[in-house]
């Protein structure tokens, strides 16, 4: 394949931590070698030159969606939590190190996982960190020697170049739920800093792909309790990268915030890390949508589709730019509220037209299936006519002078019975020849002359004999010829009839019709071999010795009973080799059809061993042009093809030592009762398949409707439509409130009909320059620019490290970190951000912050006007969501003014729990109502400022039935009157 474009790769390394880390690495792995197959030379090396992978894990690899091999993990397992713990007495250096390690934690060993105990993770990482640091400084510097991985790229690829000094790509990939992973993070990320400065003397472009609760807790097969420290080791494990997140130094590296200081670790050898940088430089969370579930295998796709995007395609450079543009202006920036926006998302979307390794699979898969289905079809109803005339063939013969026919039919078997004696000559009246002959002889030489008589009859026997024994020889003669015609016969059924069978198989003729047929033929043969008893009941008994001679001629019946006799002496012989010709074909015709039934036999067991590899996983990231339903079409259309192949690669392969079948020898070989028969058939099955998809189906191509004006349109607008919507990122968060920095690239040509309803679909599309492949088109979208109190689980997170530390009786979050030293807080805002939601409205509901036309508005305790928001001019109205925004900022800001505006605000939203709860419900509801109206008249506003006055109006109204009236009707509920005769009632309405 010749080359028409170039790429500049950087080196690049992928980490995967935990059991999500290493399925994480292994899409990766699988998905990069998949790109790469478009710029190697032959094969893809098992090492690619400038990429390295390495697992950490406190088990060996789960999964087998691609190979790691030794280099490539590291199993932190297999320690003894007691005998470390026990060095913290002898040596002050361990007790130094594991400051942070609980003492009441011990496991004992530690051979398979860290059972969802993060302390225990990070300890495995303690002790096997020379093994860690070993590894990661070989891969560091074999992705950096420019010099080789250039030679190698330049020998075994095409088009790929790699630039001398290249920043480092690493890539993190981990959940921040479980034991092992996210316990091994922090350490993980500050150690390769280090490295990489120690060995490069520069810093790196680190990426962390972090997995959030959704894929977990969704999961139908995980239990609450392992549900619960999902949830509270992600918040704790949120809250720990908060806090590396979000500090400050100066230019010279002293601390301006004089609580939270840089990273510092010592660990176990003496090697200690200290940094002042944040972990990453970009941080992915990675979780779905609300109301959406979504499996850890899919979003471990996600991660390989997006890595490989950026490391191995020709849109990778262009994406690093413009999440470069992001970091700059977006990411790790501060929110109104002070809060750091740390956190980023992605999807990806691939819409091929091309055969893929999935499509392969399927294809594969129902190639297989169509193979086995057919001749494993039950037979139903009668024996099929083409069927019957199609084996039949093989079981007919003529003679050579056309006198005869035989064949497996019981009508033509009687004709031949019939047609026998005119066969070998067997009559009367060669006899009666004979007998006038001899009277004729006596006459002339007076054989009837007085005292003659006696010697007369001798002289007849004589000549008599002589005649039979004549015809006799005749006749012998020619029943030999009809004994080896028959034997030709048996041995042209023995040959012909499996070639008659393969040639049914491979015209798609199922077992089941075959051994029906077969045993057809066995009845038939029983019913000749029946009328065949009969033709031999029908011959004399032959008498000894000549004196059945002498009889006949004195009773003048020579030329009937010579014919009689004449008859069973040439017969019976005929008659035993049909008996015996018949009876063998039989036995032949018996040991097929079990042959076929017992071959059925096993590829039904076959065919159930390919239900077990039916392919069940389909890509969440790509979809196809070759759909299921294509696909079976065009494999419904191959099938003869298929089924050919197969008959005829059995043919081929059989090893049969029976070859009594000839050309269906393999009917020997597929025995059900040989251990993995059926496994190895599929193998077969398979290989027949991948054959027959390449040759016939997956030569065909697919018109891309690449080209503006092409007739055919191939895919259409709504089904574009949701491709590029399902790239959007599938996590959880609130976007009201904040901008977040958003980025779209693709590969579709802008020119294009497809490129152009992309565009109109597709907020901030990029198109990139590089589509060099029109039969793959890419969509990856990103958002940029978050802040943890955005994540909608966040606070079912919380809740269950409240009753973590309920539980364990402890009082801060910070007290569940890995180190109580690095001193963390909850993630998100001190004050929620739907609680905000619900004061701002509030505050308009009191009139505590006004409204004109074109302004927002509120006095202070000195009657002084602060204005939130005004117009540009007075045509527009002063906008709801941007009045929201700039309350955010100020109280961020800690604006005296507006702290002021606060406590007014709780004071009398207080009151309003504390007097007439009724009432106060009541006047909230008629307001919501109010809001209600207001934002249906946004909606109909189909502009941009009316679809952001909808929004903020939606999220208002949310915030006052969560945060104000739930709680209400909880505690009016909660203290509702009982069955008293209501002497309760009249207080019901009050707060004690």
């Amino acid at each position: 394949m010749e080359m028409n474009h170039r790429l500049k790769v950087s080196p690049t390394l992928i980490i995967g931590l935990g059991g999500t880390g290493s399925l994480g690495v292994q899409y990766v792995k699988r998905k990069i070698r998949k790109e790469l197959k478009e710029y190697a030379q032959t094969n893809v090396p098992k090492k690619v030159p400038f990429i390295e992978y390495l697992v950490m894990d406190t088990t060996a690899q789960e999964e087998s969606i691609a190979e790691l091999s030794g280099d490539e993990h590291v199993n932190l397992g297999h320690i003894n939590v007691p005998s470390i713990l026990r060095g913290i007495e002898r040596d002050p250096a361990y007790s130094e190190a594991l400051r942070w390690f609980p003492q009441h934690i011990n496991p004992g060993q530690i051979d398979s996982g860290a059972r969802g105990v993060r302390h225990i993770g990070r300890l495995c990482f303690f002790d096997k960190l020379p093994t860690i640091e070993n590894s990661l400084r070989k891969k560091v510097s074999s992705i950096t020697d420019y010099t080789t991985v250039d030679k190698v790229l330049k020998e075994r690829f095409r088009g790929l170049t790699i630039s001398p000094g290249s920043t480092l790509d690493v890539h993190l990939i981990s959940s921040l739920c479980g034991g092992t992973g996210s316990a091994c993070l922090l350490d993980t990320a500050y150690l390769i800093r280090d490295i990489i400065y120690d060995v490069l003397k520069q810093g790196a472009n680190t990426t962390a792909h972090l997995v959030t609760t959704e894929p977990f807790t969704s999961d139908s097969s995980i239990n609450g309790s392992s549900r619960e420290y999902i949830r509270y080791n992600f918040a704790v494990a949120l809250s720990e990268i908060e806090r590396f997140m979000d500090f400050d130094v100066s230019a010279d590296g002293a601390e301006t915030d004089g609580v939270n200081g840089p990273w510092e670790s010592t660990y176990l050898n003496g090697r200690k890390v200290a940094s002042l940088e944040k972990p990453f430089s970009v941080t992915y969370l990675l979780g779905c949508k609300e109301g959406e579930s979504i499996k850890k295998k899919n979003i471990c796709e996600i991660i390989g589709d997006a890595i490989t995007l950026q490391t191995v395609h020709p849109e990778g450079n262009l994406l690093k730019g413009l999440v470069d543009n992001a970091k700059a202006h977006v990411i790790n920036q501060k929110d109104a509220t002070g809060k750091i926006r740390a956190y980023s998302s992605y999807n990806s979307r691939i819409l091929s037209a091309e055969f893929g390794e999935q499509t392969l699979e399927l294809s594969n898969f129902l190639a297989s299936k169509a193979i086995l289905d057919s001749i494993c079809a039950n037979g139903a109803g009668p024996i099929s006519t083409e069927t019957l005339d199609s084996l039949r063939s093989g079981t007919y013969m003529q003679s050579p002078d056309h006198s005869f026919d035989i064949d497996l039919k019981r009508d033509k078997f009687e004709q031949l019975f019939n047609g026998i004696e005119n066969k070998v000559g067997i009559s009367q009246e060669r006899f009666a020849d004979a007998d006038r002959f001899i009277n004729k002889q006596a006459k002339k030489n007076g054989w009837f002359s007085f005292g003659k008589a006696e010697r007369v009859v001798e002289e007849k026997v004589v000549k008599a004999r002589e005649r039979y024994e004549k015809e006799l020889l005749l006749s012998r003669d020619r029943g030999q010829e009809v004994i080896t015609l028959f034997d030709n016969w048996v041995s042209r059924v023995k040959l012909e009839l499996p070639t008659q069978i393969a040639k049914a198989l491979k015209e798609g003729t199922p077992l089941s019709d075959l051994v029906k047929t077969l045993k057809e033929f066995i009845t038939t043969a029983d019913d000749i071999l029946l009328d065949l008893d009969d033709e031999r009941r029908k011959l004399v008994t032959l008498e000894g010795g000549e004196s059945w001679l002498k009889n006949s001629i004195i009773k003048k019946q020579y030329s009937a009973s010579a014919a009689l006799r004449l008859r069973t002496e040439v017969l019976t012989p005929v008659y035993n080799s049909f008996d015996k010709g018949v009876h063998e074909v039989r036995e032949f015709i018996r040991t097929l059809a079990e042959k076929c039934e017992r071959t059925g036999i096993c590829l039904r067991k076959t065919r159930e061993e390919l239900k077990l590899r039916t392919p069940r996983s389909t890509s969440l990231t790509e979809s196809a042009l070759w759909t299921e339903e294509k696909v079976g079409a065009k494999v419904q259309e191959s099938t003869p093809t298929l089924i050919s192949a197969f008959i005829s690669e059995l043919e081929r392969q059989s090893t049969a030592v029976n070859k009594e079948g000839g050309r269906i020898g393999f009917l020997w070989d597929l025995d059900p009762d040989e251990p993995g028969r059926d496994k190895k058939v599929l193998t077969l099955v398979r290989e027949v398949a991948n054959k027959v998809v390449a040759d016939e189906i997956r030569a065909e191509e697919i018109n891309f409707n690449g080209e503006e004006g092409a007739d055919d349109e191939v895919i259409g607008g709504d089904e574009i439509s949701r491709f590029v919507e399902l790239a959007a990122p599938r996590w959880q968060i609130q976007r009201t409130g904040e901008d977040i920095s958003e980025i779209s690239v693709t590969n579709c040509p802008e020119a294009t009909k497809l490129g152009q309803v992309i565009a109109n679909i597709g907020k901030s599309i990029t198109f990139s320059e590089n589509n060099v492949d029109n039969r793959r088109i890419i969509v990856f979208r990103s958002e940029h620019g978050v802040s943890a109190d955005r994540l909608l689980s966040l606070e079912a997170c919380m809740e269950a490290v409240r009753r973590k530390l309920l539980i364990e009786e402890k009082a801060h979050i910070n007290e569940l970190a890995l180190n109580p030293e690095w001193r963390i807080e909850e993630p998100g805002t001190a004050t929620k951000v739907e609680e905000a939601y619900a004061k701002f409205s509030l505050a308009i509901m009191f009139q505590m912050i006004g409204q004109r036309p074109q302004q927002f508005f509120f006095l202070d305790e000195d009657q002084q006007e602060h204005v939130l928001v005004e117009s540009k001019d007075n045509s527009s109205i002063a906008e709801r969501s941007a009045a929201f925004s700039r309350l955010l900022r100020l109280i961020a800001q800690r604006d005296k003014a507006v702290a002021a505006l606060i406590k007014r605000i709780d004071y009398r939203w207080s009151s309003g729990r504390n007097g007439d709860i009724n009432a106060f419900t009541q006047e909230v509801l008629e307001y919501i109502a109010g809001l209600k109206g207001k934002q249906e008249t946004a909606r109909a506003d189909q502009s941009e400022s009316g679809t952001s006055e909808s929004v903020q109006l939606e999220s208002e109204i949310s915030a006052l039935y969560n945060r104000v009236i739930k709680p209400l009707d909880d505690y009016i509920k909660s203290n509702a009157p009982k069955n008293d005769g209501g002497a309760n009632s009249a207080a019901a309405g009050k707060r004690p």
